[in-house]
């Protein structure tokens, strides 16, 4: 009735220098998850770090509540390299304005986490309502970014629930687009039409041919 379950390191252990203070927001996050994609320990170079979340095919998913230096920001997404970044922003999200366009909708933020102009990764908004802001693109100091809702349980859906063959799992969409698929004697039956990147993974469905 006093600690609540969290997630903790085991004690005379080294501790990760990226690592700090968990928010309640960051363990319900991490909570989604199965187990055994937390706190992943992730070792390149002579360097190691705990990855909030690593998924199968060796996607990151960091989740960030505060404020992080653009130094910080390109250490992780060099380390990393295939990564997501989950921003708490349900403190603000009655400022955020968001304006259909001919070509999507666009986020105004008025006083953004200008430090994630550097990002070269996929920025995912968490609003605290169920709903979350997928970002294509920013502007310069992230006054306004370009992108898409998505809902929390289609988020969570698409990076728990893998039935990708193994022999397929980490393709891109370039290596798809060059005919690797069929290569391996498969081919698609069905797209998921609704977001285009490498680091979003598409859903598709395939056959063996």
């Amino acid at each position: 009735d006093i600690v609540a379950h969290h997630w903790a390191h085991a004690p005379n252990i080294d501790c990760d220098s990226w690592g700090g203070s968990e928010t309640k927001w960051h363990m319900e996050w991490k909570a989604r998850f199965p187990a055994h994609c937390v706190e992943q320990r992730i070792e390149r170079g002579g360097q190691w770090h705990r990855a909030d979340v690593l998924l199968p095919d060796n996607i990151v998913i960091e989740f960030q509540h505060s404020s992080i230096s653009t130094d910080q920001i390109e250490e992780r997404e060099k380390f990393y390299r295939r990564m997501i970044w989950v921003l708490d922003v349900k403190d603000v999200a009655d400022s955020l304005e968001f304006i259909r366009e001919k070509d999507g909708l666009k986020v105004h933020w008025p006083r953004p986490r200008k430090s994630f102009e550097v990002s070269a990764r996929t920025c995912v908004l968490d609003l605290g309502d169920g709903r979350m802001f997928y970002v294509r693109r920013w502007s310069s100091g992230c006054y306004f970014g370009w992108g898409q809702f998505v809902s929390r349980d289609r988020f969570i859906e698409k990076f728990t629930r893998d039935l990708t063959p193994p022999e397929l799992r980490g393709i891109t969409i370039d290596e798809i687009a060059d005919g690797k698929l069929e290569k391996l004697g498969y081919k698609i039956t069905e797209r998921d039409p609704d977001l285009h990147s490498e680091f979003w993974r598409p859903t598709i469905t395939v056959v063996k041919i």
